[in-house]
């Protein structure tokens, strides 16, 4: 074995090292300048196989049009009626129609004159008495399918409802949409959209900020943490150049291969540059010791890949995930780690081999003489780890049985990063939209749907308005009363009397209101219809509220309709994915931490050969776990991707240290004879406590720098995650070792 590892870290090797690095380097160079930016989170982070996902795409194929935008008009003199706004208007909505990207525009402006009387086949623009105008008005105030898709909630502004085609991507209907207001701004009337395609295009431009400004602070961190800790201009400069390579390669083979970088990938180089600086770190304290490159590699070579491997562990679980974003960052950390791993051990030795060791100062030498904690002082180190833990543990009350109730659980989960601004803007006349799709399916095949279904209908909706929330529901019956409307000459909610009148109203609606989109609420091939359920959540005064708000919006629909068992009924929309991912991360961070315990402890007994210290290796981080969940709960972080993923990244490399520690406890357990175990302990703690210290304090200080982020999960995240990276190095320094005061093995 000795020969072995003295060949593989022979000049040789470095050499051909240097030339396969600089290789992968200069390809990644040559297309890491068309690197693309997706539009963040995929938004169906379920698996392809969950019930929520077959169901919603087999309905939105029966109601095809969902890539939708809501566009705000409003006027500086806040009077959308005056025919000076409704010309701007109407103006607009033809522009809109011209552009290739849009489908379709349906606009009050294109609908017919409504008289409170009787109805009028005279086109709304062309009437030119205001009294007309006034009494159009208030025909369209009664008629809640109307003013549900074309008066904002306070009657202030019109709303263009525009079907984007599906071909349109999010950086061409974004920069067309920039234009447009710009062009319109001119008009005195203020543009603003709800879209998810337009806050895509709004996202890449973040996600491009996000990961400029994190990685500028983790540059600086790491450049300070390199100078103090090497005291070497020289050997700085490169082990931050190396630091930074393996996400250079990464992003040009990204490019290469037609992956585009997410909100997800600003954590692909943070950890990549706090991993690689914990690993350089580590070699270079070694060598100040050792001296010797090829001593300090047999030294450490062994200790890096197996620290790497329990990394990759932690990681290999994001490949499980079905999440094309997720199980990417989770392939792209796991090359970069090897990346870290081949350089730090066969390529920079070489580079920094000239760089002379220097001298350890004062405090590092009295640190290295420290005893292991032991009785007072060591009593009450553990009676402040037991406290600390046990503050923590009471934190996981939140996620008890009722936890959903608490004040946390509701806080915005976006596929996309938030766009404030924009919702704000929006929110002026409109309020903070949520919506719910309600699909209903008779299970009859063709026909019209009868009277019965007619009636369920009008009840929820009904009841769903009388809530005492700002709800609007856009529903069949909206559109049969609509129909009524025309048929008797009265605007007014008429329920049909019978089948033959609502096939008579919707024939009417259908062959005579085109503009009406008949498509968005019922299939009249079939026995199947769909409501829409928008409502307004800016009432509400926290995300526990905003909770309710959801709760009793579903609860009201699924009461209503569960007792009709013969009708299959099937909720779409945020509040409704939200229920569904809750479920499927619990799920998964069940399986994925029972899957990297056990792996983690099976590798440690064919290194460590000892079943106790087996159980030592994953002590750490089952209780930095135990702390995570804790701390979550105290900060009221519902459970989402970001903070799953701080906790792999917390297992991944909280098991460094464990095994940092254990395999030179092995060491010093066969090479010393006749000492005792508090002995051997002190020993092994002298010699690896401070670099357990400093590779903890460099990652932290280099992950870090994701604090500065405008995302608040990924702030969240990386907060609760640092704390929990150093409880868990607490853990392998001041009480794990205490287990091996004993001799022998259990």
């Amino acid at each position: 074995m000795k020969k072995y590892f003295s060949t593989i870290w022979s000049d040789t090797f470095s050499y051909i090292s240097l030339a396969l690095y600089g290789l992968l380097i200069i390809t990644a160079a040559l297309f890491i300048r068309n690197l693309q930016v997706a539009g963040g989170i995929d938004e169906n982070l379920l698996p392809s196989a969950n019930a929520y996902s077959q169901k919603t795409s087999l309905w939105h194929n029966e109601f095809p049009v969902q890539q939708a935008a809501i566009i705000n008009i409003a006027f500086d003199d806040s009077r959308p009626f005056s025919r000076e706004n409704l010309q701007r208007a109407k103006l607009l909505t033809e522009q809109l129609r011209q552009n290739e990207l849009i489908r379709e525009v349906y606009a009050i402006t294109s609908l017919d004159d409504s008289g409170p009387d009787s109805f009028t086949e005279e086109p709304f623009m062309n009437i030119q008495d205001p009294t007309s105008l006034i009494k159009a008005e208030q025909a369209i105030q009664e008629i809640q399918v109307l003013k549900s898709l074309f008066l904002s909630s306070n009657s202030r502004a019109l709303l263009l409802y525009v079907v984007i085609e599906d071909s349109a991507a999010a950086e061409d209907f974004g920069r067309y949409f920039d234009e447009l207001r710009a062009e319109w701004k001119i008009s005195s009337i203020k543009l603003s959209i709800a879209a998810p395609l337009y806050y895509e295009y709004q996202n890449r431009n973040l996600i491009i900020q996000e990961l400029i400004q994190i990685c500028a602070g983790a540059f600086l961190i790491l450049l300070i943490i390199y100078f103090i800790f090497t005291g070497s201009p020289r050997a700085s400069l490169v082990f931050l150049v190396n630091s930074l390579i393996p996400s250079f390669i990464l992003f040009g083979f990204m490019t290469l291969f037609g992956k585009p970088i997410d909100i997800m990938t600003i954590f692909l180089p943070l950890l990549l540059f706090s991993i690689t600086t914990a690993y350089s770190i580590h070699y270079f304290k070694t060598r100040e010791v050792l001296g010797s490159r090829k001593l300090t590699l047999e030294s450490i070579g062994t200790i890096i890949m197996l620290s790497a491997f329990t990394t990759i562990i932690g990681y290999t679980n994001l490949l499980f995930i079905e999440g094309e974003s997720i199980r990417r960052l989770g392939a792209s950390l796991i090359i970069g780690i090897m990346l870290a791993v081949f350089s730090i051990l066969w390529c920079v030795p070489t580079v920094v081999e000239k760089v002379p060791p220097r001298k350890l100062r004062g405090w590092e030498l009295r640190l290295r003489s420290t005893s292991f904690p032991a009785g007072k002082s060591g009593r009450v180190i553990v009676s402040i780890f037991i406290g600390i833990l046990l503050f923590s543990l009471g934190g996981l009350y939140w996620y008890g049985p009722s936890w959903h109730f608490k004040d946390g659980f509701q806080r915005e989960f976006r596929p996309w990063v938030l766009i404030r601004q924009e919702e704000e803007l929006f929110a002026e006349n409109n309020g903070f939209i949520r919506e719910i799709d309600v699909f209903i399916d008779t299970g009859i095949e063709y026909g019209l749907i009868e009277l019965e279904i007619y009636h369920i209908i009008e009840e929820l909706t009904d009841e769903i308005r009388s809530l005492d929330t700002p709800a609007r529901v856009i529903s069949y019956t909206d559109i049969t009363a609509y129909g009524n409307g025309i048929l008797y000459g009265e605007h007014k909610e008429i329920p049909p009397h019978s089948e033959v009148e609502i096939g008579e109203t919707l024939e009417l609606v259908s062959s005579n209101r085109s503009d009406i989109p008949l498509d968005l609420f019922v299939d009249i091939s079939f026995q199947k219809t769909r409501l829409i359920v928008r409502y307004d959540s800016s009432s509400v005064t926290n995300s526990h509220q905003s909770y309710l708000l959801d709760k009793k919006i579903v609860d009201t629909i699924e009461a209503l309709l569960s007792p009709h068992t013969y009708l299959d009924v099937h909720l779409s929309g945020l509040p409704i994915l939200q229920k569904e991912l809750i479920n499927y991360y619990l799920g998964m961070v069940a399986k994925a931490s029972i899957y990297f315990f056990l792996l983690v402890a099976a590798i440690g007994f064919l290194v460590l050969r000892s079943i106790r210290k087996c159980l030592l290796l994953v002590l750490p981080s089952f209780l930095a776990m135990l702390f995570y969940a804790g701390i979550n709960g105290w900060l009221r972080q519902p459970i989402s991707v970001f903070n799953i993923f701080g906790l792999y990244t917390l297992l991944g490399i909280s098991v460094d240290d464990t095994f940092y520690f254990l395999i030179h406890h092995r060491r010093e357990e066969r090479s010393s004879k006749g000492i005792s175990p508090y002995a051997v302990v002190t020993k092994v703690y002298r010699r690896t406590g401070i670099n357990i210290l400093e590779t903890t304090l460099i990652i932290s200080g280099g992950i870090a720098a994701a604090l500065a982020s405008g995302v608040m999960p990924i702030f969240n995240t990386i907060l609760v995650t640092l704390l929990a990276l150093n409880f868990s190095t607490a853990t392998t320094l001041f009480i794990m070792p205490r287990f091996l005061f004993r001799e022998g093995s259990i």
